[in-house]
């Protein structure tokens, strides 16, 4: 799996790289990124993709408006909902684990996702 790869928080800079999560340039050529960086990748934005946000395709992306971001919701159901699309990113073999944490003075939800793909294990933050 090859995609190009997009620019990480740490990596922003003045001049060709302004943006977290746009296209990384590498010198003059955008930047490819393959293996495990790429799942890990694919992950990250999958997670960051609402449903019916694609107007070619509704069904696609995480359901956080009826299944995550209502009153009451378990982090067992967050997990599940998180992890059954996790699982449809090519080239994820495994999720090895989800943790979740939830403040409730915040009401911010954060957390890491581990999974392993055939390149080895990798980490997104949640």
């Amino acid at each position: 799996m090859a995609d190009l790869r997009l620019t990480l928080p740490s990596e922003v800079d003045d001049v060709t790289n302004p943006v977290a999560g746009d296209l990384h340039v590498d010198g003059v050529d955008l930047a490819v990124v393959t293996g495990l960086d790429a799942v890990v990748q694919e992950v990250n934005v999958r997670l960051r993709w609402w449903r019916a946000e694609w107007f070619l395709d509704v069904a696609q992306g995480v359901p956080y408006l009826g299944s995550i971001l209502r009153k009451g919701v378990s982090l067992a159901t967050v997990r599940t909902v998180l992890a059954r699309e996790i699982r449809r990113v090519p080239g994820v073999r495994q999720i090895e684990a989800i943790d979740l944490t939830l403040d409730p003075a915040s009401r911010r939800l954060t957390g890491r996702v581990r999974l392993r793909t055939a390149d080895g294990v990798g980490t997104v933050e949640v």
